[in-house]
């Protein structure tokens, strides 16, 4: 597709929040010659402008192209996105604007997946995974894609520990994650063992499990492997997780009389108002129970 001119900038805003510029410009479409605007970065990659006039080489017109099984995504999506109330940008209710955004980079036998399940469909969180049929007749669990990768015989890619076992690796793995700053970013990894195999996962992981619970980490300083890793429920594992080391000190001298794992077990052991705590904590009140209280 042709740039004619540019027009102008269009905001647009990132997952983040954050605002950035797109240079929109004209083009002219080489199937119809009709002007069409659009943002320079995708309008140079378009084949159409995704008219009635280029019916002869855009899916809408039921015509057997290479780009059906793209626009065929498109469509599911969108369904997917209706009934299950998730996000996605809405440059992509345009049909041209999803394939020169994404659509064009799938290959043979893919699919539109997301890296970060809990978000949205984005730019940053799409990609197009090789889906590779079963073979019939062999029972081992690896088998072999045309592409030579491998692939597992679980039946179990539409459940919630399969879930759980993608967003754990995601969380350490990829920086587009909204908890990698957390995770990878301070080195957490998955053992070799349970990232090449949510079968090894699952065997070492499924004693306990059940849908109110997530997994979690023994010593979160460590990284995820089947001696450091447990189930707890949702509640018990946020609570955990905004648990901080608090120094009960002698209010006189000042020294350390003990460390406690949280405020509020100290306050379940001492008999004392965990809020009283955090108010010494946050500098509010000068001591709580007899003692002052400092975070570690």
């Amino acid at each position: 597709m042709k740039l004619v001119r540019k027009t102008s900038v269009k905001l647009t805003k990132s997952k983040s929040g954050k605002e950035y510029k797109r240079q929109m410009g004209i083009f002219i479409c080489p199937k119809c010659s009709e002007e069409v605007e659009r943002i320079v970065s995708n309008g140079e990659k378009a084949l159409t402008c995704g008219s009635k006039a280029c019916k002869d080489s855009h899916p809408e017109s039921g015509a057997k192209t290479q780009r059906e099984p793209i626009y065929t995504a498109w469509v599911y999506m969108k369904q997917m996105c209706k009934e299950s109330r998730i996000s996605y940008p809405e440059e992509w209710n345009d049909y041209l604007t999803f394939f020169t955004d994404i659509g064009f980079k799938r290959t043979v036998s893919s699919r539109l997946t997301r890296y970060d399940i809990d978000e949205g469909y984005s730019v940053e969180n799409c990609y197009w995974k090789v889906q590779s049929s079963f073979v019939s007749g062999i029972s081992h669990t690896n088998q072999k894609t045309a592409l030579g990768r491998s692939f597992e015989q679980h039946g179990m890619h539409a459940t919630r520990p399969y879930r759980i076992w993608q967003n754990m690796k995601n969380r350490c793995y990829y920086k587009g994650h909204k908890s990698y700053k957390n995770y990878g970013a301070k080195g957490v990894v998955v053992c070799p063992e349970w990232k090449d195999s949510f079968h090894t996962f699952w065997e070492d992981m499924k004693d306990g499990y059940s849908d109110e619970m997530t997994i979690d980490r023994i010593d979160s300083s460590k990284s995820y492997y089947k001696e450091n890793c447990r189930w707890l429920t949702l509640a018990d594992n946020s609570g955990r997780s905004r648990a901080k080391l608090t120094l009960q000190l002698d209010k006189e001298t000042g020294s350390i009389i003990k460390e406690w794992p949280s405020a509020r077990q100290a306050a379940l052991e001492l008999s004392i108002d965990a809020s009283s705590i955090t108010k010494v904590i946050k500098g509010k009140k000068k001591s709580a129970g007899g003692f002052c209280w400092k975070a570690a």
